[in-house]
């Protein structure tokens, strides 16, 4: 009757001492955590909040955003042991700037630590050349002082780390990392040589994470250029008249952004080339998928026994990323999302929050989207899906389909409206020259991805093993 059953008997004692709020639900005390925790015991351990200068967190309130300004970072920004700046931040005034950054002053060399979410809790280490910005409550920053900071991310992203942390998250929907447990993360002690090793590692990462930023851009100037937009900027003047007959009786639309004279002039430039619609280049209806209330337990599970749910946040660098994935149980997915399985090659286009963003979906696994996202299905013969995500993710492609996305508390589009979307069709050629840039990108990224595995596994290995095994793995992976 018990088979597969997993428990743990514990001494009250132990039950007492292990947290100072005295939990008692089941998910703290799954053997594999305690095994560590009491490893940890015997090698001996430093706490996070006895090496570190401070730990605090971003803004417990939601600020003004504006349309530019100083940059508002979120849990969105800090990935797995690197900080991306590239996109998904708002704006907000150099004034309340001024007062959000004296809660936590971030700074070149401080640990960022994503806190509240759904997803692991991932760190990473404001590198050299980063721009001043300030924090949401999503994210804790770290100073430290005893301890190497790119050690302690990797630290944090490895098992070992993620493991404590996990055990600490309060709540369902909207899981949350307390500061005061943020600073009970126990750090088993290595020796300084080998925390300038794991530095140097992360270090040659950024680099590597710097060249693929620099070959998308690369690819993104070639659009540009053959689009011949480099020299183009568009009207300031917001004031449009439109007769009846050629607005509303045409477009249906009463909103005044969607008549802007920015857009007019954005619309015949592109008209100079041959424009296709999406709904003309798929194979497959255009679809959106389905979102229920945040833990609803008849629709998500785990990992272990569920189908990677996609969100529009899973897309990013013009592919979709797997790190942060939420699941659906398998009937879900054989039933009430049966029209929208994924199949590896196709696009996911985003139409809610930040509409259009574009990637493809490389994997063989099963996986479903929800309903910020479609699916455009289709063959290379006439727009190359490289080609494609680019446009989009572009600068002319967002303000191309910022003309069409309808404001309101989330900006969106819907399904029709992204039928009807058009990318204007550059010789094949062209196409085949911006795929390979952006298919050179995507190797560089996942070569950085390994190195990262490296890290956070010599880390895993120096402290279960020793630090020679440790030095070894990465000698062996280089």
């Amino acid at each position: 009757m018990l088979e597969g059953l997993e428990a743990v008997e514990l001494k009250l004692s132990y039950v007492t001492n292990a947290d100072d709020n005295f939990r008692i639900e089941s998910e703290f005390y799954f053997k594999e955590d305690i095994k560590i925790q009491e490893e940890f015991s015997r090698k001996g351990y430093d706490l996070l909040g006895n090496v570190a200068l401070k730990v605090t967190d971003g803004t417990h309130y939601t600020p003004e955003y504006i349309e530019t300004g100083m940059p508002f970072l979120s849990a969105l920004n800090v990935k797995e042991n690197y900080l991306e700046v590239s996109s998904n931040y708002k704006f907000i005034s150099a004034k309340e700037h001024k007062e959000l950054y004296k809660r936590c002053n971030p700074e070149i060399g401080d640990v960022l630590l994503r806190k509240v979410g759904v997803g692991a809790r991932y760190a990473c280490v404001i590198p050299q050349g980063t721009f001043e910005f300030s924090l949401f409550v999503s994210v804790a920053l770290i100073k430290c002082k005893g301890i190497n900071p790119y050690y302690l991310s990797a630290f944090i992203n490895s098992k070992l780390g993620q493991s404590q942390l996990m055990r600490f998250n309060k709540g369902i929907s909207q899981p949350d990392l307390h500061l005061e447990d943020i600073k009970k993360l126990r750090l088993p002690k290595v020796s300084k040589h080998f925390q300038e090793k794991i530095e140097e590692v992360i270090k040659e990462v950024h680099g590597r994470i710097e060249q693929c930023k620099a070959l998308f851009l690369e690819a993104e100037n070639t659009l540009i250029q053959e689009l011949n937009f480099l020299k183009w900027e568009p009207t300031e003047n917001t004031k449009a008249i439109k007769k009846f007959s050629k607005s509303f009786g045409v477009s249906g639309r009463l909103d005044a952004e969607y008549y802007q004279p920015k857009y007019d002039e954005l619309i015949r430039r592109l008209e100079r080339f041959k424009m296709v619609s999406l709904n003309q280049l798929v194979s497959y209806p255009i679809c959106s998928g389905s979102t229920p209330k945040a833990g609803d337990e008849t629709f998500y599970t785990d990992a272990e026994n569920g189908i990677p749910f996609i969100r529009a946040v899973d897309i990013e660098n013009a592919r979709v990323s797997d790190k942060d994935f939420i699941y659906i149980k398998p009937e879900v997915h054989q039933t009430t999302l049966k029209n929208t399985q994924l199949k590896k090659n196709d696009i996911l286009f985003s139409i809610a929050g930040t509409v259009g963003r574009c990637g493809v979906f490389e994997y063989d696994f099963k996986a479903n989207i929800n309903q910020a996202c479609t699916i455009l299905r289709m063959d290379e013969s006439k727009v190359m899906r490289d080609y494609l995500c680019l446009f989009y993710n572009s600068w002319v492609g967002k303000l191309y389909i910022e003309k069409f996305a309808r404001q309101g508390v989330q900006t969106n589009l819907n399904l029709d409206e992204v039928r009807m979307l058009e990318i204007p069709v550059l010789p094949m050629v062209v196409q085949q020259e911006i795929s390979k840039q952006i298919q050179k990108s995507i190797a560089l990224r996942k070569e950085s991805a390994k190195l990262l595995e490296t890290a956070k596994q010599a880390v895993e290995i120096a402290i279960e093993k020793s630090e020679k095994e440790a030095m070894e793995f990465i000698k062996g992976k280089n």
